[in-house]
């Protein structure tokens, strides 16, 4: 049985999954809507993080954090995609591939599960290990990459 913690936990891994940044060669068929709304769940998610990193735009849609270190040598970075290859609509889909349900103790979500699981894992991670003053040995960043426009 999952406790409280676990079904939050899931919930916001749900919130993003469901989000359908799908990316595309040509502009004009990718929907930025929904990359506005995932940007805005991982603020929404990730407020310290939106607060106290450097965060620069990349393009219109990718981010990049920064968390100055004591040293800038050797900076660690962690990475995750943002946006997923088009979905094949007449796949044999068993689940919606956006759906982010829950069956048999796993999610039917396509590759936006790995792609947010690892974005969500390493804001998680750095959100929990930031403390008013203190600095990581090494610099630290956190780029996503989106579509291109």
């Amino acid at each position: 049985m999952a406790t409280d913690t676990q079904d939050r936990v899931v919930a916001k891994l749900q919130a993003l999954v469901r989000v359908p940044t799908v990316s595309d060669r040509d502009p004009a068929l990718v929907d930025t809507a929904a990359f506005d709304r995932l940007l805005k769940e991982l603020a929404d998610q990730f407020p310290r993080l939106h607060a106290e990193l450097e965060l620069t735009r990349v393009g219109t849609h990718g981010l990049l954090f920064r968390w100055p270190g004591d040293s800038a040598e050797m900076p660690v970075v962690l990475m995750a995609h943002l946006d997923v290859v088009p979905i094949d609509e007449d796949a044999p889909w068993q689940h919606p591939p956006f759906g982010a349900e829950i069956h048999d103790g796993t999610s039917g979500a396509a590759a936006p599960s790995t792609t947010r699981v690892a974005w969500w894992r390493s804001a998680k991670r750095s959100s929990c290990s930031w403390r008013p003053g203190t600095r990581p040995l090494r610099t630290c960043g956190c780029p996503s990459v989106a579509t291109r426009k």
